[in-house]
């Protein structure tokens, strides 16, 4: 969590394992989106949770894993992570722009307006050639 880490000094050469991280849950690729959701809105207490989930073939093994301070196995069948960020998206069918997407929400705008004005221009000459 941020709030963990804007007090770790680089100098002080701290390892991972030495910082109060959360465990992510681990889920099956077939979990519907709504039960996400509710996984993610639980709100667990410690080092369990948050709002991120690994997608394994095989959750419990990965889970299992995690539990016992171990790496997930290539058994687990890691196949991707998954934020509440994510579910939203997906559930309202629309993406989500936020502070880190300005550059994107930028760009997109940018296309969009050059777009309008190459199809104003083709249409501009469509009409000089008819008139011709």
């Amino acid at each position: 969590m941020t709030k963990h880490l804007i007090v770790v000094n680089s100098k002080h050469k701290r390892i991972i394992n030495s910082l109060p991280l959360q465990i992510p849950d681990c889920v099956s690729p077939k979990i519907n989106l709504v039960e996400l959701m509710n996984i993610f809105q639980a709100g667990r207490k410690g080092t369990r949770g948050g709002h991120m989930a690994l997608v394994c073939t095989k959750p419990t093994l990965a889970h299992d894993a995690l539990e016992d301070g171990k790496a997930i196995p290539k058994e687990c069948g890691f196949i991707s992570i998954v934020t509440l960020e994510d579910v939203i998206e997906e559930i309202l069918q629309q993406e989500i722009y936020d502070e880190m997407d300005g550059s994107e929400k930028r760009a997109r705008h940018l296309a969009q307006w050059t777009l309008k004005k190459w199809r104003a221009l083709v249409s501009r000459n469509k009409r000089a050639r008819t008139i011709r």
